[in-house]
């Protein structure tokens, strides 16, 4: 088969990766990332820089331009979001903010007067999840209220994928994932939520068109400043924990597999047949539902809001010492047996978190070891409603993202389910379900099947140990 690749920009909160991917059999030829600062205040404040977001973008790419074979052809470029942020733009398309993460904490009485003036069964009936500060709108009703003159002058409220989409010359459009975590998207019937606008003072227009994942939506010879190999495809993409699911092999409803994509959040999923109303299959509110990346899907999803991000703030505030050698050593000490004294309430991003069983004789690995547990647990919550949901036997999880680095955590989210563990040979799931969709879009694949089949391979399996299974499982049912 002839070598045809594509280029594949994997936005995370931290930072920006474009990876040059050979749709072959998925391997990665060339990447390059680079971070970004996100900005927090103790007022619940969480941004990144807008124009540092493309600038360092733009710098990627040119890294891996640069170094594609002369005659190389790339086929397509696709893209990989973090979900649920926000950009205000003005009339003629220039930032009026910075990127507002999700877990910006400022719209929580905002979230709140939305919920009573719209119940929150109807909100879940119509967006698929419950509402929150998370959510887009809450967001936009804070700024209305407390910055009133840049609500004004915003003529558009844009995610990243929009921001990047118009950066490029191209039109400012959402895909179906990337709509539906802006939490303002009737999901069932595939158009915005007119309701909750007119509640937040916004227009269908101000939130741009939808489209499906796998669309071109045009062709570049430049990547803004970046001269490409040749004229390319241009693929909309979607939400990285969607692109993640395609990226573990992960199929439909019917397909007794779970996908774990792990990174700043822990995101715990799977793709359903149609559309599911949460309302009436998750009456504990735990998962979400929204449109999922292929025709005719739904991604079922829950998730652990500061996995990553909690271990990251552990590493560098409390220990002082983020490398990995530190994070070894503290794996080397602590004893995952299910006797653990310290829990630990893992909402940091709510400003709810907390520790206890903390004494005197309590050393920082034990403190590790609580925050690994309380992490863990959590994933066997998401995982025990989705497969109280889904259709068939559940048997094992497929993981990726960050976390897969680690072989004992991969082992011990084994012991706690009680599942089987599979990783992925290639642990950038988001970038490589980019890649697979690309690949399929322009043709190299007939189906996507086909394409995750020479794309998407399992490299080991983690068997979970029944007897610290039976531990955990005790102590779970007593917390």
């Amino acid at each position: 088969m002839e070598e045809k690749y594509v280029l594949i920009v994997d936005f995370g909160t931290s930072k920006v990766r474009v990876n040059l991917i050979n749709t072959a059999d998925g391997t990665f030829i060339d990447s390059c990332s680079r971070e970004y600062q996100m900005l927090t205040t103790d007022e619940g404040l969480a941004e990144i820089d807008t124009e540092k977001i493309w600038n360092t973008l733009v710098e990627c790419m040119e890294d891996v331009v640069k170094n594609i074979k002369n005659g190389s052809k790339v086929e397509a470029i696709g893209f990989s979001y973090f979900g649920d942020n926000l950009i205000l733009m003005d009339k003629d398309y220039k930032p009026l903010s910075n990127c507002i993460l999700c877990f910006d904490s400022r719209g929580k009485k905002e979230a709140s007067e939305i919920t009573e003036k719209i119940t929150g069964e109807r909100l879940i009936e119509t967006i698929g999840s419950p509402y929150s500060y998370m959510s887009t709108g809450a967001k936009i009703l804070w700024i209305k209220y407390h910055m009133p003159d840049m609500f004004e002058k915003a003529e558009y409220f844009f995610t990243i994928q929009q921001f990047i989409n118009n950066k490029l010359g191209l039109e400012a459009v959402n895909d179906g994932t990337m709509a539906s975590r802006k939490q303002m998207y009737d999901t069932e019937n595939n158009c915005w939520f007119k309701e909750l606008m007119d509640v937040i003072g916004i227009t269908e227009e101000s939130l741009g068109k939808v489209l499906p994942t796998n669309t071109v939506i045009g062709h570049l010879e430049k990547f803004g400043p970046v001269q490409l190999p040749n004229r390319t495809a241009v693929i909309l993409g979607g939400h990285d924990c969607d692109m993640g699911i395609i990226g573990l092999g992960v199929g439909n409803e019917k397909e007794p597999v779970i996908a774990d994509i792990t990174g700043t959040y822990d995101h715990v999923a799977y793709l359903a047949d149609g559309m599911v109303n949460m309302k009436k299959r998750n009456p504990k509110g735990r998962i979400e539902s929204y449109c999922g990346p292929l025709a005719d899907t739904s991604v079922c999803i829950g998730a652990c809001t500061t996995s990553g991000a909690l271990l990251e703030w552990f590493m560098k505030e409390i220990n002082g010492d983020t490398g990995q050698e530190a994070y070894k050593a503290f794996w080397e000490k602590a004893r995952f047996d299910g006797n653990g004294g310290v829990k630990v309430n893992p909402d940091f991003a709510g400003n709810e978190g907390s520790f206890s069983g903390l004494g005197l004789g309590i050393e920082k690995s034990d403190i590790f070891q609580g925050i690994i547990e309380a992490l863990t647990l959590k994933m066997k919550e998401i995982i025990d409603d989705l497969i109280s949901l889904k259709a068939g036997e559940v048997k094992k999880v497929r993981i990726g993202g960050g976390a897969a680095n680690s072989s004992e955590w991969i082992q011990l989210r084994a012991d706690i389910t009680g599942l089987v563990f599979e990783k992925m040979k290639n642990i950038q799931v988001s970038a490589l379900g980019a890649a697979v969709v690309a690949a399929y879009t322009v043709g190299i694949y007939e189906t996507i099947d086909e394409a995750i089949t020479h794309m998407v391979a399992v490299s080991e399996v983690f068997r979970p140990d029944m007897e610290i299974h039976r531990k955990y499982s005790r102590k779970y049912q007593c917390e």
